[in-house]
């Protein structure tokens, strides 16, 4: 297994890209979204993987809320949305990636 953030390359500052064919893990915690954008009203990003990758939302229930999923371009994302001083947050996690905790 592999660290997503340190081994693989940043779509943008939005977006995180683990589709190599190994599995990977990768943990989020609401302060590391908020420091990729300069825009405190609204934090975005988007993970694509594939089957057998892994995403952590640190902190679970308590710092995020299931709010559907998305379609966007023909790609399907589950959205998860945190709240964090006056941040909005907002992680789209392509449909073939693992999310724990099971919100």
């Amino acid at each position: 297994m592999s660290s997503a953030l340190i081994n693989h390359n940043t779509v943008s500052v939005d977006g995180v890209d683990m589709t190599d064919g190994k599995v990977n893990n990768l943990n989020i915690d609401l302060d590391d979204i908020i420091t990729l954008d300069d825009d405190p009203e609204l934090d975005e990003l988007k993970i694509f993987g594939e089957s057998g990758d892994k995403v952590t939302l640190e902190g679970g229930d308590a710092n995020w809320t299931n709010s559907g999923k998305t379609e966007i371009d023909g790609d399907i994302f589950n959205v998860y949305e945190g709240t964090n001083g006056t941040s909005n947050i907002k992680v789209l996690i392509d449909e073939d990636v693992s999310i724990e905790p099971d919100l």
